[in-house]
């Protein structure tokens, strides 16, 4: 497989024309493989523009929103092998909850991983946490709808608070650009219903 990769390179570098990057997406595990000398495992790193992976933090039997459950062996590897060498990591996540994929992000960042959220179809382009609107009425964005939410909505009210964007956007239950005691029996309806 390292030849093989190491032949699209020499391809690549010989039409010249334009930049090309050559990004494997996993199989990370391929240079330590037993039938693979260590100095063309070390190879692989020169030819390689950066390296994708998936699951990494959130694997599990579900399609999306798995728990954290992050793979030490991989993450050792990419670590102290890809990124040490030099290879920048794309981190690939199937998640579209709020608090799953803002823990995402911190432990990407704490890696220096180059992180990004999708559903699993890779069928859409997802810019970051933004394309997740927050559930309507969840305004703590732990995922639920509760009296908490309402809490801090009154919090909100009650202290002339101005909340920002996101904030607004998912309290704002009736939409008319406020936070007010309408938006709190709306609220308690999501609840009760």
């Amino acid at each position: 497989m390292i030849q093989f990769v190491q032949a699209i390179r020499d391809h690549i570098d010989q039409l010249g024309e334009r930049p090309f990057y050559l990004i494997p997406q996993n199989g990370e595990y391929v240079i330590l493989e037993d039938i693979v000398p260590q100095d063309l495992a070390q190879s692989y790193l020169g030819i390689i523009d950066a390296i994708g992976v998936e699951d990494v933090f959130f694997y599990g039997e579900l399609d999306e929103n798995n728990s954290f459950n992050p793979d030490a062996e991989r993450l050792q590897l990419l670590d102290d092998t890809y990124l040490a060498g030099g290879v920048p990591v794309y981190s690939v996540e199937y998640l579209t909850e709020t608090g799953l994929i803002q823990q995402y992000l911190d432990i990407s960042f704490e890696h220096s991983f180059i992180p990004y959220v999708s559903t699993r179809p890779l069928d859409t382009l997802f810019d970051g946490i933004e394309l997740y609107p927050p559930l309507a009425g969840d305004v703590n964005f732990d995922g639920v709808v509760d009296v908490i939410d309402v809490l801090v909505v009154i919090a909100i009210i009650t202290d002339n608070a101005n909340p920002d964007e996101e904030i607004l956007l998912a309290g704002d239950i009736i939409a008319d650009g406020v936070l007010d005691i309408l938006d709190i029996v709306a609220l308690v309806a999501i609840i009760l219903n």
